[in-house]
């Protein structure tokens, strides 16, 4: 009967363990905890600043950097407000996990004229909620999306030397981003949901400068978002990646990066393919690599009306569609083979794109009506009929695509309420971590003397059953 019991016990324990793994597991599909880190200059809800000697000036909704920010993130929470730096700096120089400045589930807020430099995010915009009951590294509720952050603004900032992102949008919409300079970081610009139940539509990355990044921006999972007459040069990698799809990229300058344009289509069986982004009015010129590249799974994309110009010289072909493999799975006999790059449209009323080495290639077209008479193969899904002779003097945004999104500047005051989210500070943050510890030591412990009185109950077992001399 003593032995049943202690099974009991370690079983019970054993449980207990796991569920902790469990919790452990949880926290590795989170980013940070949406805590406010300690030190950190705060906007409440309420319009109220803390700390109070922070060089901010409030004037209603309107709030003013008087100095420049050392090592301190400002974290947002009020709606409808225009946070101006005023030319003011925010540096940080720990070389952390810190943020620039963070709004989270913030709506008609705008952010301008402050230099960012050094953070791991300099600006992020992010939907993190959290039941304080569990902690924040608890099992999670199921998230509202009435608290999904939209409708802010972020220009005429400059974004420096970022270790992950310049700017970062997480599960936001409706988001403009204008008139600022990013550079030397990471990422210039992502767009990437944290949610994948959330829907990520609607945002605008315009007349920007993005320079010197690894890459220039970034598109994965979301919708009807806009690229749109940006300066994108000399980012190491990707001017801009496209991860999703119904998007636009038209009129921007794309130019001396690792590679210009990259639609990187989903891989695998059972996935939906990369499709129907509408690739305009770009020039594409002068990058070490692939002017265009698109990869994967992805069609139905519409590409025309660019300048593609002198791109990967070292190689001499502008464009790359890598063959696609394909696993079909029939009555159990699966069978892998390789197709050509997937079909994209190349022209939209007798209008194609502008080849720069299309006369090397084809020296016998001739020229009407400024469309070469012989198409431009790139493989047997995917053919320009109507090349340009000469390049489009002002490439600019498609008219399909620059109506798609109302480009009015968010309103304040808000007149959509913020929801007065909990928030756990520094000293309870430690006590819930502190807690976990005492659970886990209170289970080590009692595991450790069950473990020393089933031993003991087995030996004084096994004494009484000793045959007789």
């Amino acid at each position: 009967m003593k032995n049943l019991a202690v099974l009991l016990l370690l079983s019970f324990l054993v449980l207990s363990i796991v569920e902790l793994a469990q919790i452990g597991m949880v926290k590795a599909n989170f980013e940070q905890a949406p805590t406010i880190a300690p030190g950190s200059i705060v906007i409440n809800v309420d319009g109220t600043v803390n700390p109070s000697t922070a060089p901010i000036e409030r004037s209603g909704y309107s709030y003013k950097l008087t100095g420049d920010i050392v090592d301190q993130q400002v974290y947002i929470e009020q709606n409808g407000i225009t946070f101006d730096g005023n030319d003011h700096r925010l540096i940080d120089d720990k070389s952390d996990y810190n943020f620039g400045v963070i709004l989270n589930c913030t709506k008609n807020v705008t952010i301008k004229n402050i230099q960012i430099n050094g953070f791991y995010f300099g600006i992020k915009i992010q939907f993190q909620t959290w039941d304080p009951s569990v902690g924040p590294w608890g099992p999670q509720p199921k998230p509202d999306a009435s608290w999904v952050p939209s409708n802010n603004k972020i220009s005429g900032c400059t974004i420096i030397n970022c270790r992950k992102a310049g700017i970062e949008l997480n599960d936001a919409s409706d988001i403009i981003v204008s008139q600022n300079t990013i550079t030397n970081n990471n990422i210039g610009v992502e767009i990437a949901p944290d949610w994948s139940i959330i829907p990520v539509a609607g945002d605008q990355i315009t007349s920007n400068t993005l320079k010197s990044n690894g890459q220039g921006i970034v598109l994965t999972d979301c919708d009807s978002c806009i690229i749109s007459d940006n300066i994108i040069t000399r980012n190491q990698q990707e001017g801009i990646q496209i991860g999703s799809s119904n998007n636009g990229v038209s009129g921007n300058s794309i130019t001396e990066n690792g590679m210009g344009i990259v639609v990187a289509g989903s891989r695998g069986a059972g996935v939906q393919p990369i499709t129907n982004n509408q690739i305009s009015g770009n020039q594409i010129a002068d990058n070490s690599g692939w002017g265009l590249r698109l990869t994967g799974i992805q069609t139905g994309n519409k590409i025309w009306g660019n300048n593609i110009i002198d791109n990967n010289p070292s190689v001499g072909f502008q464009v790359s569609m890598p063959q696609v493999m394909v696993t079909t799975n029939i009555n159990h006999n699966v069978t892998v083979s390789m197709i050509s790059g997937m079909a994209n449209a190349w022209s939209s009323n007798n209008q194609g794109n502008y080849w720069s080495d299309f006369k090397t290639r084809y020296p016998n077209a001739t020229a009407t009506n400024n469309v070469w008479d012989t198409a431009f193969y790139i493989n047997e899904n995917n053919i320009d009929h109507y090349s340009l002779v000469s390049p489009l003097a002002n490439p600019t945004l498609s008219a399909s695509y620059a109506g798609m999104i109302s480009l009015a500047s968010p309103t304040a005051p808000s007149t959509i309420p913020m929801p007065n989210l909990p928030q756990l500070s520094p000293t309870q943050t430690a006590i819930s971590a502190n807690k976990n510890i005492t659970i886990i030591a209170i289970v080590a412990i009692t595991l450790t003397v069950a473990i020393i009185v089933l031993t003991f109950s087995i030996r004084k077992n096994m004494s009484h059953c000793k045959e007789p001399a």
